[in-house]
């Protein structure tokens, strides 16, 4: 997803790989982001950061995920 998502934005496949890496389980957190998290959080808000003159650039996106953490999961029985 994040390959088609950024496709034609000059990021090498170390960028993406990189940028999977970081966006999954990570330091101790056992889960990573969400779908809703890529296309609806992160994405979006990595362009509107390089809007509109700046290119994308992989550490500023490693600097974004850092700030925006993935939504954790729901507790199983939260709500009994």
């Amino acid at each position: 997803m994040l390959q088609r998502a950024f496709d034609g934005a000059g990021l090498t496949d170390r960028d993406l790989a990189d940028l999977v890496r970081l966006t999954g389980p990570l330091d101790g957190r056992p889960y990573g982001y969400t779908y809703s998290d890529l296309t609806m959080r992160l994405i979006p808000g990595v362009v509107i950061d390089a809007f509109p003159d700046a290119p994308l650039r992989p550490d500023r996106i490693a600097e974004l995920v850092a700030t925006h953490p993935p939504t954790a999961p729901f507790a199983d029985g939260a709500n009994d």
